[in-house]
């Protein structure tokens, strides 16, 4: 009996408290700026691009016009498999889901579509991609020139193989951290 009692006293309280946590974790995310790590890239936004509908890693301050702020609602786990990670610019409009190229390729852009891929979800603060029961994350960056500016072409590399500047990018939820002075 007082086995029992120990044991319900001991294991139920951390059970519960980790049953909450995975539910936290599996829920949708809205209004959600995405931030990419990797090296040489210490969390910078990612950024859509109004002329070509890409999406791109730079710094905030980095001063392109074409370059938007955007903000994300990001599925469930359980609800990704049939809505895509929707994008929001800041004046409110959409102009669409997140897109990955699955194909095979070395390096596929990711860009924004009416046509955007389901099974983009969060693990925890990370994006990732659904397929089946494996969970991916094939992101890398590619240095590109952007009207003088250098920055970063978030591309999906599928193959997942290294080439010329480019480097592997966890895309995260979490904002890099400020140090307060």
């Amino acid at each position: 009996m007082h086995c029992s009692t120990l044991f319900a006293c001991l294991v139920l309280p951390g059970t519960l408290a980790f049953s909450s946590q995975l539910a936290a974790a599996r829920t949708a995310v809205t209004n959600a700026s995405l931030y990419a790590y990797g090296t040489n890239i210490s969390g910078s936004p990612l950024l859509y691009n109004l002329d070509d509908g890409k999406l791109y890693i730079s710094a905030s301050d980095t001063a392109l016009a074409s370059l938007q702020t955007v903000t994300w609602n990001v599925p469930s786990i359980t609800t990704s498999l049939s809505t895509s990670a929707t994008a929001y610019l800041g004046n409110g409009t959409s102009p669409g889901g997140l897109a990955l190229d699955l194909t095979g390729a070395n390096s596929g852009e990711v860009h924004v579509s009416t046509n955007g891929t389901s099974g983009i979800t969060l693990y925890g603060k990370q994006l990732v991609y659904v397929s089946g029961s494996n969970f991916e994350a094939k992101f890398w960056a590619k240095q590109v020139e952007m009207d003088g500016a250098s920055v970063y072409l978030l591309t999906w590399n599928e193959d997942n193989v290294s080439a010329d500047v480019t480097t592997p990018v966890n895309i995260k939820t979490d904002a890099p951290a400020t140090v307060a002075t």
